[in-house]
């Protein structure tokens, strides 16, 4: 029998996830942009809590690396998930 107020199917063990930002450079030539076929991955070394908070420190950590973005490229943040 499931407790009160508790989902039916949840686990007593949660796993927290965040997110950590991946902040792709890629030709503005390749179909897609992706980790595959990115130029450069640089990835956000503190974890975010949230999508905004997530693309916001990607945007940031990118705006101070001083990495200079070529005319020919483009730069895309992903958010993935990590687990703990």
């Amino acid at each position: 029998m499931p407790e009160m107020g508790r989902p039916i199917g949840m686990h007593d063990e949660v796993e927290a996830a965040v997110l950590t930002a991946l902040v792709l450079v890629c030709s503005i030539y390749a179909a897609s942009c992706s980790q595959g076929n990115a130029r450069m991955v640089l990835r956000v070394p503190e974890p975010s809590p949230l999508p905004f908070a997530c693309l916001r420190d990607g945007v940031a950590y990118l705006a101070g690396s001083g990495l200079e973005v070529g005319e020919d490229e483009i730069v895309k943040v992903v958010c993935i998930h990590d687990r703990f």
